[in-house]
């Protein structure tokens, strides 16, 4: 009996003590305690801070004059418990008030003590005035003295432009001015603006974003009345979309049958002229020419298909020799997309600056999307000769294949390909190789290797790339190493084999071909590392170190040895861009440049001037001097200053006049003769 009883008893105790420790576990609570935040438009700056629960005293941790001020405040202890906990908040002034308070912190704490933390921009004085028994704290700036900025009235004013486009559902409108409110820095708007934005991409049928922007909302504002809606928008949306949709016969039948063209394009003319004297007995002389540039691009869609064409032209004319190269077809290609099949089709002259053809190219490209994540295309065509860029190099067939690869890891695509190139039946170059690059907030790197496996050498490989490495500081550098040309077995034609075309390169070995074109082809290489730092919203400073090495080989004729010349050449440059600083919207340029070869000494300062005058005109001034010693007694300094004016007339009709001069002075040691030369530019352009 009595050893019933103990365990009667252990029992009991037993569940007292877990209904002790549930009960402690129950009243636990995660409290927000600061509620909103204001800036009262008083004389005097003044910091008005609103708390959910009532305040018993309060006590300044710091010096009263700090750019960190730190407060301990002491809540009610009949609305706390030991076991509750003071959750980490931040809150940001309303935007656009000229104090240099940046935000408002509230730190994690148990029980009813919380520690508020002030963050201004440089030390400020402080006067604390807490309201006993009260829910509210007011930080006075006594030495600040600041009205409100006219941008809040805007603010204001936007915002109610805003609820009007939701109110007659003018959607495009209110997209339009939420997202510029929403770009501005936190303000009083933020939340509601965020809702209405999300609410007008629904209405927009633009469902992604407006996921995407109810999810915002809901991370930044996890409490009150607002989220509750938001929570509920979001899940009538989801449930929406998971509705099994009607069939799409009709839909189909409709899209088929619906047919669309558009067109766009540009002509535009660049005239020169140039006035040339010297302090010498020659003759002054004048130089003029007329570049002409046609673009033309159509669009047209007919069901799941898309036809694109592109036509760009130029043709130059000199009036001093009345000569003209004639007209100049740069492209002229169609592409063919189908958005069911998922494939692209190109033929015609093209531009190509990947899959191994790094020029344009008369021919076919193809490409199929096979899933989300990858993309296999092929090239088959001719490479176009720039020294005869009006006709079609048929002796000269290449073919490629290709594969881009998406998402594998997020931010990186990457893109394997192989080509092989003929020319007249001999196998000119055939490659492996890969492009890819990566993306995200940090930065960005792009990477292209290409590598001949009939020659087994490296042809080329670029690595270029920018890391933001702090808010106001980004890195940049550029490494490129590439064969110059490009290497082929037509470089063979330099050498000793004393052939003039590729057919008498047949009766020369292949081992020899390969030997000879290595031996034949020179190569390069570029490095720049440079750093960009942003003082201010107005003020920028860059600078940069490139290293360039070359190994340059040439012959005086084609039976004759080849020449071997190897140069390098070491640069520096900084330059400096301040904004705002004479005009509203103008820039001022300061840069300088410094190089040194073997051969010479090049030194480069410049000033630059820029506005914008009623929209319509941008005007530009620059003087630049350039300073070089030479051997041989060839040194100068040559100044330049000149005067830019654009204007648009409209959107369609652009303009631009260019004046200026150009004197070149030679050092007393030299014979060369100093010159002079004026010039004047003019250029249009009419889009359409």
């Amino acid at each position: 009996m009595v050893k019933n009883l103990i365990r009667y008893k252990l029992r009991l105790l037993t569940v007292l003590f877990i209904c002790f420790l549930f009960s402690v576990t129950a009243y636990a609570e995660s409290k927000q305690v600061l509620d909103t935040l204001q800036l009262p438009n008083t004389k005097t700056a003044t910091i008005r801070l609103m708390f959910n629960y009532d305040i018993e005293d309060t006590a300044l941790l710091t010096q009263k004059h700090d750019r960190d001020i730190r407060l301990s405040i002491n809540f009610d202890k009949l609305e706390f418990s030991e076991s509750d906990t003071i959750i980490k908040q931040k809150l940001y002034p309303p935007a656009l008030f000229s104090i240099p308070f940046e935000y408002a912190e509230i730190l994690e704490n148990k029980g009813n003590q919380a520690t508020l933390v002030l963050h201004f921009t440089e030390a400020v004085k402080v006067n604390v005035l807490p309201q006993k028994k009260k829910r509210s704290i007011e930080v006075i700036l006594p030495e600040i003295q600041y009205a409100a900025s006219k941008k809040i009235e805007k603010l204001e004013k936007m915002m109610s432009q805003a609820r009007s486009a939701i109110t007659v559902n003018n959607n495009n409108k209110a997209i339009k001015t939420l997202t510029y409110l929403l770009s501005q820095p936190p303000h009083r708007y933020s939340q509601e603006g965020l809702e209405m934005l999300a609410v007008a991409r629904e209405r927009n049928g633009q469902l992604a974003h407006a996921k995407k922007l109810y999810q915002q909302y809901l991370l930044s504002y996890k409490k009150g009345e607002g989220a509750a809606r938001v929570k509920q928008r979001l899940a009538h949306m989801i449930n929406q979309q998971l509705k099994p949709k009607p069939k799409l016969k009709s839909t189909r039948a409709e899209r088929k049958s619906r047919r669309t063209k558009k067109y766009f394009g540009s002509w535009s003319q660049y005239l020169s002229y140039d006035h040339f004297s010297s302090s010498g007995n020659a003759a002054p002389q004048d130089q003029s020419f007329l570049v002409s540039h046609f673009n033309f691009n159509t669009r047209s869609t007919k069901g799941d298909y898309e036809i694109r064409s592109f036509v760009d032209a130029g043709h130059v004319y000199r009036f001093d020799t009345g000569d003209s190269d004639g007209i100049e077809l740069s492209y002229l290609y169609a592409k063919v997309l189908n958005d069911k099949r998922k494939t692209q089709l190109s033929f015609g002259r093209q531009r190509s600056q990947s899959g191994g053809v790094f020029s344009r190219f008369d021919g076919v490209s193809y490409v199929k999307q096979l899933s989300t994540k990858y993309k296999l295309g092929g090239l088959l065509g001719f490479p176009v000769d720039l020294s005869d860029k009006n006709s079609v190099q048929t002796k000269t067939p290449f073919m490629g294949t290709n594969i881009e690869i998406l998402g594998l890891v997020k931010g990186l695509e990457i893109k394997p390909y192989f080509v092989i190139h003929q020319n007249q039946g001999l196998r000119d170059r055939t490659a492996i190789g890969n492009e890819s690059q990566f993306s995200n907030k940090k930065g960005y790197a792009v990477n292209i290797i290409d590598y001949d496996v009939y020659f087994s050498q490296l042809n080329m490989f670029l690595l270029r790339g920018q890391y933001q490495a702090k808010k106001d500081t980004s890195i940049f550098m550029n490494f490129d190493y590439r064969k110059s040309p490009l290497l082929r077995t037509e470089n063979s034609l330099l050498s000793e084999t004393r052939a003039d075309n590729i057919k008498d390169l047949k009766k020369v070995s292949d081992i020899s071909l390969r030997t000879l074109a290595i031996n034949k082809t020179g190569w390069s290489s570029y490095v720049t590392l440079g750093m960009r730092y942003t003082l201010n919203p107005k003020m920028e400073l860059s600078a940069d170190f490139s290293r360039l090495d070359q190994t340059i080989k040439t012959t005086l004729e084609p039976t004759s040895p080849v020449i071997t010349n190897k140069d390098w050449q070491n640069i520096l440059s900084l330059q400096l861009i301040l904004r705002d600083r004479w005009l509203t919207n103008d820039s001022i340029l300061l840069s300088t440049y410094l190089a040194h070869n073997k051969h010479n000494n090049s030194f480069s300062w410049q000033a630059a001037h820029r506005f914008r005058y009623l929209k319509k005109w941008n005007i530009s001034s620059r003087f630049r001097v350039d300073k070089r010693s030479r051997a041989k007694n060839l040194s100068y300094t040559n100044y330049r200053p000149s005067l830019k004016v654009n204007y648009s007339i409209n959107k369609a009709i652009w303009t631009q006049l260019e004046l200026g001069s150009e004197w070149r002075i030679y050092g007393s040691a030299s014979q060369a003769n100093d010159y002079n030369r004026i010039f004047t530019n003019f250029i249009y352009r009419w889009l359409f």
